[in-house]
């Protein structure tokens, strides 16, 4: 991963053992000091992902939506998601269960 696509509090995956991590801001240094961009890989969306961060599903509109807000086309891993919802509301997006 390029260091221009996470902020700190992102959600990737360790390559090592797949498990989710936060990024910190020495992580983001890190990779712009020529880190190894290999080390942590996008968590992909999933249903399970949208529940954490309280999404709804619309059934009747096959789309998932969190104050009104449905999730766009093109987004496709966690990170684009919590950075789409910091730019457009300032705020984090929170997530409710412990990252697994």
């Amino acid at each position: 991963m390029k260091p221009n696509e996470l902020r700190v509090g992102n959600l990737v995956k360790n390559q090592y053992d797949e498990k989710a991590i936060v990024i910190r801001g020495y992580d983001i240094n890190d990779l712009c000091e020529g880190m190894d961009s290999e080390v942590f890989q996008p968590i992909k969306i999933t249903e399970n992902w949208l529940l954490k961060f309280k999404f709804d599903n619309n059934h009747w509109a096959t789309k998932w939506i969190l104050e009104n807000m449905p999730i766009p086309t093109g987004i496709e891993y966690v990170h684009q998601l919590q950075n789409l919802y910091f730019a457009l509301t300032g705020t984090e997006l929170a997530f409710e269960n412990e990252i697994k």
